[in-house]
């Protein structure tokens, strides 16, 4: 198959200043995720594309050796979102399949990426994102999810778990995923939708200031 891949950084964010650029062990945080994509098996080095509007983050994807997508500052802004940004892409990098691997995720590895492709193919799933597993009672809105609190509680590992979404990587079959979006305004959820489980230190999302500790904690251990 025919597989692009766009990693989406962007130099601002409102709740971590320049955070696609903020040191995470000593390395820029965007680093890990490129190389993660450089890491996997199934991705051509020429099909991977760092997506940015910023000259600082274009310049550490080059050094790494990935193609720069340059994107429209218009769609650099807060309120626009990954439908948005993956349509753009693909309209103009024609592919079969095409994939993003999110560098606010930072302990995302090459094997994860692989295993996430053969899961998509095998399935023949029209969308897959990445999913954290909870097996612990949930609620939603106080309302349970995974239990009923009318009875003697559950053993945690009895219940079925919740499924997180940790937007590690996603992939998408380009045709339907724009036919979706053209039609109907979105397609990150469109189709055939498969969930693919992630280990829980590698689920690590950058949101808010602690989850960089956490991640330069992981990363630091990971490293002696």
């Amino acid at each position: 198959m025919n597989l692009k891949v766009h990693i989406i950084a962007r130099e601002g964010s409102k709740r971590v200043t320049r955070k696609n650029l903020r040191l995470l062990n000593n390395k820029p945080m965007v680093s890990y995720s490129i190389e993660a994509a450089l890491d996997s098996q199934l991705i051509k080095k020429e099909n991977i594309f760092l997506n940015t509007e910023c000259p600082e983050i274009a310049e550490i994807g080059r050094n790494l050796g990935v193609s720069i997508y340059d994107r429209n500052p218009r769609l650099a802004q807060d309120e626009i979102v990954l439908d948005e940004l993956t349509y753009d892409f693909v309209k103009h990098e024609k592919c079969d399949v095409v994939g993003m691997i999110n560098p606010v995720c930072p302990l995302t590895t090459g094997s994860d990426i692989d295993r996430g492709l053969k899961l998509f193919k095998e399935n023949n799933y029209d969308s897959l994102i990445t999913v954290r597993e909870e097996q612990l009672q949930s609620f939603c809105r106080d309302k349970p999810i995974n239990f009923s609190p009318k009875q003697k509680i559950d053993r945690t590992q009895d219940l079925d778990p919740t499924q997180i979404v940790t937007w590690n990587f996603c992939f998408w079959k380009s045709r339907s995923f724009i036919e979706n979006f053209e039609q109907n305004g979105y397609g990150v959820f469109h189709g055939k939708v498969g969930l693919c489980p992630i280990d829980k230190l590698h689920g690590v999302k950058i949101s808010v200031e602690s989850d960089f500790r956490i991640a330069d904690a992981i990363l630091r251990m990971n490293s002696n």
